[in-house]
């Protein structure tokens, strides 16, 4: 799969990640995942998708949201999205919720798998995360974006 990157557009490209998604989710979704996920994948509740991002994306940063500063450097891929119907789709929708699997060089950081794994979004309780490219992440940076902004 080839890597696409995100430009920043005028909503910019940051998904929000609310939650892991639990085996019992993740049994009723399998139609909409690939058969196997590697151990350096994980498989995600994403909220509310500000634009389209397509299907092998990169993303190079991971923060909470309520703490930009705290900021992680990482390697991920957008490898499988689907949603509550179980059907795969070639990206992430603007505008809708979705279960992504993200793929981790180096294996997905502490962050990340801090996270509860819930049945569903409603059920995320956790402060949410930001993932980012690092186009985007050095726009809110010279923007001096505030974490209620993102």
């Amino acid at each position: 799969m080839k890597d696409v990157p995100l430009q920043p557009g005028p909503e910019l490209p940051i998904l929000v990640v609310t939650a892991r998604v639990s085996p019992r989710s993740r049994r009723a979704l399998a139609a909409g995942l690939p058969t196997r996920l590697g151990g350096d994948t994980v498989l995600v509740f994403v909220s509310f998708a500000p634009a389209s991002v397509p299907l092998g994306a990169t993303f190079d940063f991971v923060f909470p949201r309520a703490d930009p500063a705290a900021a992680v450097a990482v390697r991920c891929r957008l490898d499988a999205v689907t949603q509550e119907f179980a059907r795969p789709f070639h990206e992430v929708p603007s505008g809708w919720r979705t279960v992504c699997a993200l793929t981790f060089d180096g294996g997905p950081p502490p962050i990340l798998t801090e996270l509860p794994a819930v049945d569903s979004w409603s059920e995320a309780t956790g402060a949410p995360l930001g993932l980012c490219s690092a186009q985007t992440w050095r726009s809110l940076r010279e923007e001096g974006a505030k974490p209620s902004s993102l």
